[in-house]
C-alpha cells in the first residue's frame, strides 16, 4: 500500500498519523485502513487535504482519522468532478464581449 504512494506524500502521511496518534490510539490496522480507503485518491488530493488538516488542527479538536479519510474522499470526488467539468468546458467557444 505504501509502495503505490511518492516519497512526500508517505512522509506526510507519517507525520499526520503520529500526530493524531497523540490524542487517539492507533494501531497498525488503523494505518492500513487508513491507507486502502484512500487507495483512490490522487497524491495531489492527498497532500492538500493532510496539509489543511493539521493547519487546522482537527485532531485537536478531536476529529480523528475517519474525519480525515473523509476529508479526502470528498476531496477526491470534488477534484475529479473539477476535472471533468474543465475537460468539458475546453470543446466550448467562450463568450464574445461587447
Amino acid at each position: 500500500m505504501r509502495l503505490s504512494r511518492d516519497k512526500i506524500t508517505l512522509s506526510l502521511i507519517d507525520d499526520v498519523l503520529e500526530s493524531i496518534s497523540k490524542y487517539f490510539p492507533i494501531d497498525d490496522l488503523d494505518k492500513f485502513s487508513f491507507l486502502k480507503n484512500i487507495e483512490d485518491a490522487t497524491d495531489v488530493v492527498v497532500r492538500n487535504i493532510i496539509r489543511q488538516y493539521t493547519q487546522e488542527r482537527f485532531y485537536k479538536r478531536g476529529l480523528g482519522i475517519k474525519y480525515l479519510i473523509g476529508m479526502i474522499k470528498t476531496g477526491h470526488s470534488t477534484y475529479g468532478l473539477n476535472k471533468e467539468y474543465e475537460r468539458k468546458s475546453l470543446d466550448r467557444i467562450p463568450p464574445k464581449i461587447d
